[in-house]
């Protein structure tokens, strides 16, 4: 599994890149989508280097359990993929 783990973080500028382009078009919007992509990747390569979902689950919970987009008046705090 470190051998995917390995090739997945070798990867993850491109894959970032692309999911950025489809996800997101606003700027403000990219930088939040941005971070969530990162972390998600990063615990995907974990996920696969120490063979526990556990690593996943937490993180998809966490998207889950958040609240909606904030609106034009709200402070924008986390946005779930």
């Amino acid at each position: 599994m470190a051998g995917l783990a390995s090739q997945l973080r070798q990867l993850r500028p491109q894959f970032v890149e692309r999911s950025m382009r489809s996800l997101t078009r606003a700027e403000l919007l990219r930088a939040s989508v941005e971070a969530e992509v990162v972390r998600f990747y990063e615990r995907l390569a974990n996920a696969a280097e120490t063979g526990s979902a556990e690593w996943l689950r937490s993180l998809v919970k966490e998207w889950a359990d958040s609240g909606p987009t904030p609106t034009r008046d709200e402070r924008e705090t986390f946005v779930p993929l």
